[in-house]
C-alpha cells in the first residue's frame, strides 16, 4: 500500500470517528434536557414522586383530599308513637304535643344533616285518620302517632326511612298506605320490600334495600334481589328481624346475615332487636348484626344504649377504592329527658368504655 492510499483510509478512518463522537454527544445532551415528567404507574394510596431521591421507591401515601366522599349514616327503629295512639300524660304522643318534633332527634341532628345520606326504621303507624283499625295480628300492642310526627325525622336531619317494620303493620294496609304519604309530605324517601333506594354520587351509584325478615322465604327474596348486586358500586340491605333477647345473635341469625354477604351485599344493618349485638367481617361484606332501637315509644325507659354507623365511601375518578365504618355509641335518654338520645364520648367514663369494651368483644353487655 503507497503513502496515498494510506493517508486516504486514516482520513476516512477520522471522518468516522468523528461522526459517531457527535452522534452520541447529541444523545447525551437530549436526555439531560429531558423534564421526567412521564404518568408512572402507581398502587392505590400511593403518590408517584418526580422529584430526584436518592431511592428511586420512595413513595408518600395520597393526601386524603384526593378522595371524593360518600359519607352515609345507619340509625336503628324508631317506634316514634304511643300504644293506641293515646296522647295522656307520659306517653311518646304526649311528649310530642308538648315538646314539639324537634325535641327528639335534636341532639344528633347536627351529625345527621353533616352527612349526605341517613336512614331509620320507621316502626310506627303515622296517621291522622280516625276510621283506622286495629289489625288483628295476634299482639296486643299498637304504635301510631300523628302525621306531624314524620317532622321528628325531617327536622331531625334524617333523608329515608325503612317502612318495613313491623309496627307500620299495626293498622293494616290503610295505615301503612298513611304512613308514606306522612313521610312524603314531610320530604322523606321511604323503601320496603318493593322499593329499594337508589342514588348516585361522586360517579358511583348505592343501592339500599330494607327489609322485614322473619323466615327463610323472607331470606330467600333478599338473596334473590342481590343477584342485582352487580349494577351497583356499593349495597347496603338493612334488615328488620323480629326482637331477640339476648346480646349475641342467635345461630339461624348469623347464618342468615352471612349468607346475604356471601350473596355479595358489602353491608348488611341489623334493626328493632333493641339490645346491641356485635358486628364483624364475613367474606367481602360488614355484618351489624344489631345496632339496636334508636326511639322506643313503648317505654320511657327502654335499653339504655344504641349505635349510629357511619360509612365512608371514598372515591376518585369514578371509581370507590375503599370503604371506612365508624360507630358512634350513643345512650337512648337520661333521667330527664326521655326518648332524646345523645352521643357518648369518653369523657362518660365507664358508660362510653362498657359499651366500646362490648363491641370489640371484651364484655358480655354493652350495660353496667
Amino acid at each position: 500500500m503507497n503513502i496515498r492510499e494510506k493517508t486516504i483510509i486514516a482520513r476516512l478512518l477520522f471522518i468516522l470517528i468523528a461522526f459517531c463522537l457527535t452522534g452520541a454527544l447529541i444523545g447525551m445532551v437530549t436526555i439531560l434536557n429531558t423534564d421526567a415528567s412521564y404518568a408512572v404507574p402507581t398502587e392505590p394510596n400511593v403518590t408517584a414522586r418526580n422529584d430526584a431521591s436518592a431511592d428511586p421507591l420512595d413513595v408518600s401515601p395520597m393526601p386524603e383530599d384526593a378522595y371524593e366522599r360518600v359519607q352515609l349514616t345507619f340509625a336503628g327503629s324508631c317506634t316514634a308513637g304511643s300504644m293506641l295512639g293515646s296522647s295522656s300524660y307520659g306517653t311518646f304522643n304526649e311528649k310530642l304535643s308538648s315538646d314539639g318534633a324537634g325535641y327528639f332527634l335534636g341532639k344528633l341532628t347536627d351529625l345527621f344533616t353533616s352527612d349526605d345520606f341517613t336512614l331509620a326504621g320507621c316502626d310506627v303507624v303515622l296517621s291522622d285518620s280516625e276510621s283506622l283499625a286495629a289489625a288483628d295480628r295476634g299482639t296486643l300492642s299498637w304504635y301510631r302517632a300523628p302525621a306531624r310526627a314524620s317532622e321528628i325525622f325531617s327536622v331531625g336531619g334524617m333523608d329515608a326511612l325503612s317502612l318495613h317494620c313491623f309496627h307500620a303493620w299495626d293498622y293494616g294496609d290503610a295505615g301503612y298506605a298513611d304512613t308514606k304519604s306522612a313521610l312524603e309530605n314531610a320530604g322523606l324517601l321511604w323503601g320496603d320490600q318493593g322499593k329499594a333506594l337508589y342514588f348516585e354520587q361522586a360517579g358511583i351509584t348505592v343501592a339500599v334495600y330494607c327489609r322485614y325478615v322473619d323466615d327463610e322465604t323472607d331470606a330467600d327474596a333478599v338473596r334473590a334481589w342481590l343477584t342485582d348486586k352487580i349494577f351497583y358500586d356499593y349495597v347496603v340491605l338493612y334488615i328488620t328481624t323480629p326482637e331477640e333477647d339476648s346480646f349475641l345473635p342467635d345461630e339461624s341469625r348469623r347464618t342468615m346475615f352471612r349468607s346475604f354477604a356471601d350473596a355479595g351485599a358489602d353491608l348488611i344493618v341489623g334493626t328493632d332487636t333493641d339490645k346491641l349485638q356485635p358486628c364483624e367481617s364475613w367474606g367481602g361484606g360488614m355484618i351489624f348484626y344489631s345496632i339496636g332501637a334508636l326511639l322506643d315509644g313503648e317505654t320511657k325507659y327502654p335499653e339504655p344504649y344504641t349505635l349510629l354507623l357511619g360509612t365512608e365511601l371514598r372515591v376518585i375518578d369514578g371509581e370507590l377504592l375503599d370503604v371506612q365504618y365508624t360507630v358512634t355509641p350513643c345512650r337512648t335518654y337520661d333521667e330527664d329527658h326521655p326518648w332524646r338520645p345523645y352521643v357518648l364520648v369518653p369523657e362518660d367514663g365507664d358508660e362510653y368504655r362498657n359499651v366500646m369494651d362490648f363491641l370489640e368483644g371484651n364484655r358480655d353487655t354493652p350495660n353496667n
